[in-house]
């Protein structure tokens, strides 16, 4: 007997051998819980069958019935579906049968005659214990499906990326041969015919040859760029103070006439792969170096923080700097905030360093404030 809809979210199956108190107590909980599909069953045999179709959620059950007990039945819906809550109702001196509901693991036991409040506050608390599981269930249900979405949507993205590289890699690699091409007849123009040249001439093969130095070094970062993913990383300890110091050598000897204060934190090291990471602080130090060009008294700092309990490390000036709102955009490739024409460059050097970074399982960031300089932070979390 069935007495709601199949659209109710639980159903809850009544056996109880007693018509009088079964169709009472049905009545009752129909009543109370409207929200619940009621089937009843007036023995164990019965109401087992009934669980078998139907997987009802719930089961109220007597223990003393025809054909086959209520524990019998219990028993063996435990052994088919281990979750469903069971409640037993009966009287007080069926306690051989109240000791083997303990052992069978009844979730409520119910004295009868029935105090009805106490079942209802036992069928209230099952319901909320079913409720929770649904939604923890539909829960996981939606993370698996969102990991699996998300699983799918990476594979695309690491797809995409290789083709990008390889597409990256095959132009840069294919536009080099024409032009080395046109860089060698500039030079044979310049050297051979410059003199016999008019002046406007020449200085138009003289801007053609010095654009074709610039692409060169274009498709050479480039190509930089592309082999970042592809290369094998090793990882060593390193020294890092030493790698920020080679680089501030080498900016101090590109342009001895500049004034600049470099303060490198000594005894800084990390595990990480040397070759890329000093690509990385090349880039921090070069970009510290060049934006602060027009800085009177320019210091560039290199040193070690911790930021949210991560050890981090930093590339610090007092240059031009930039709005905060454009922090995220730095690392885009080939987004340059100064287009101004007063720096040169790419806009490819921090998307090199965040690859890196990346690469090595850390983070980077940036800070800064329109004349005021900028901070560039990292992580190299040590490999497990």
């Amino acid at each position: 007997m069935a007495l709601r809809d199949h659209n109710a979210p639980f159903s809850l199956l009544y056996v109880e051998d007693e018509q009088v108190t079964r169709e009472t107590v049905a009545s009752l909980i129909v009543r109370r819980f409207p929200e619940l599909e009621l089937h009843t069953a007036p023995d164990g045999e019965t109401g087992l069958e009934l669980f078998r179709r139907l997987r009802c959620d719930l089961v109220v059950t007597d223990l003393k019935m025809p054909v086959m007990h209520g524990i019998e039945m219990a028993r063996q819906i435990r052994a088919e579906d281990p979750g469903t809550p069971i409640i037993v109702t009966s009287a007080h001196g069926d306690m051989e049968y109240f000791i083997d509901s303990i052992e069978i693991g009844v979730n409520r036991y119910v004295m009868k005659p029935i105090d009805i409040e106490k079942l209802f506050s036992a069928i209230k608390e099952m319901i909320g214990r079913l409720t929770l599981e649904h939604e923890v269930r539909a829960q996981q249900a939606a993370i698996v499906e969102l990991n699996r979405n998300l699983a799918a949507h990476a594979a695309e993205l690491e797809s995409a990326n290789r083709d990008l590289e390889s597409f990256s890699f095959t132009v840069s690699h294919d536009l080099r041969t024409p032009l080395t091409n046109i860089n060698g007849y500039c030079q044979v123009i310049l050297e051979i015919f410059g003199a016999g040249l008019d002046s406007k001439c020449r200085e138009f093969v003289e801007v053609i040859y010095g654009e074709t130095i610039s692409m060169s070094e274009l498709i050479k970062t480039l190509l930089d760029f592309s082999r970042l993913s592809r290369t094998e990383m090793k990882r060593t300890r390193t020294d890092l103070s030493e790698l920020a110091q080679a680089s501030a050598s080498t900016l101090i000897l590109r342009n001895s006439q500049r004034q600049v204060s470099f303060q490198i934190e000594p005894g800084l090291s990390a595990e990480c792969d040397r070759g890329l990471i000093k690509i990385v602080l090349d880039n921090l130090m070069g970009n510290a170096y060049k934006y602060s060009a027009l800085t009177e008294e320019a210091r560039i700092e290199f040193g070690q923080c911790t930021v949210d309990g991560d050890t981090a490390y930093f590339v610090a000036d007092n240059g031009t700097g930039f709005e905060m709102k454009d922090a995220d955009e730095i690392f885009t490739p080939f987004k340059r905030l100064h287009g101004d024409g007063a720096f040169q460059g790419f806009g490819i050097g921090l998307a090199t360093v965040q690859r890196i970074i990346q690469r090595h399982g850390g983070r980077v960031w940036a800070e800064g404030e329109p004349d005021r300089g900028a901070t560039f932070y990292f992580t190299l979390p040590e490999p497990s």
